[in-house]
C-alpha cells in the first residue's frame, strides 16, 4: 500500500495506510485552523496499481450566532 498527498511510502497494507492518513488529517488540520471557517480535508491509500484503498475527509465547518455575527 502507498499513501500519496505529496509524498508516497510503501507500507504493509491498506489498514497501516489507514493510521498513517488519518494521523496526517490530524496534524494537518490542527496546523490549518482558524485560517476561514469553512475546510475540508481529504486524504487517501492507494495500491501499488493506483487504485483506492481507502479515503478520509475531514471538515470543519464554523458558524457565527447572533449577536456575535461578523
Amino acid at each position: 500500500m502507498r499513501v500519496v498527498e505529496g509524498d508516497a511510502f510503501d507500507l504493509p497494507d491498506a489498514a497501516a495506510g489507514r493510521d498513517e492518513i488519518l494521523k496526517a488529517l490530524a496534524e494537518i488540520v490542527k496546523d490549518a485552523l482558524p485560517k476561514n471557517d469553512q475546510q475540508t480535508f481529504q486524504a487517501s491509500v492507494r495500491d501499488e496499481s493506483g487504485h483506492l484503498a481507502y479515503t478520509a475527509t475531514v471538515t470543519m465547518t464554523g458558524l457565527w450566532h447572533a449577536p456575535y455575527t461578523t
